[in-house]
């Protein structure tokens, strides 16, 4: 794990989460092919009954393709571990839902815009829909 990743793991997994857990969280997953654990901090914001994540700078990020079906995880949120599934939406079927998922991602945190990869045919950087496990 890079130091950055390294602090902001430390930080999000201390009693200081307060002061990034408002759009940072980490996910906890299994990799497809190794099924070694893997911890990573993401950015995410609120989407209907989830999150949304996306995964920026893809040339050097490879996570998010554990994701291209719905997969089981667990991410921490706001000090807490939560039971969840995720899956990246992309392809024709889900285009309408990226959309939404990047106007949502992008209204929350401008920044973003800058980040990601959006063009007028539509969005080249995955999402990932977080959804809660009841």
């Amino acid at each position: 794990m890079r130091l950055g990743n390294a602090v902001v793991s430390g930080t999000l997994r201390s009693r200081a989460h307060r002061l990034m857990s408002g759009k940072l969280a980490l996910v906890r997953y299994r990799g497809r092919r190794s099924d070694r654990e893997f911890v990573t901090p993401v950015q995410h914001v609120p989407f209907d009954d989830g999150l949304v994540i996306l995964a920026g700078r893809l040339k050097s990020k490879f996570w998010w393709r554990n994701f291209i079906v719905r997969r089981a995880l667990d991410i921490l949120v706001a000090g807490r571990w939560r039971k969840a599934s995720a899956h990246v939406a992309r392809g024709p079927d889900e285009r309408e839902q990226a959309t939404r998922m990047l106007a949502a991602y992008v209204d929350q945190s401008p920044s973003a815009r800058r980040a990601s990869t959006v063009s007028t045919r539509g969005i080249r950087a995955p999402f990932g829909r977080v959804f809660a496990n009841e």
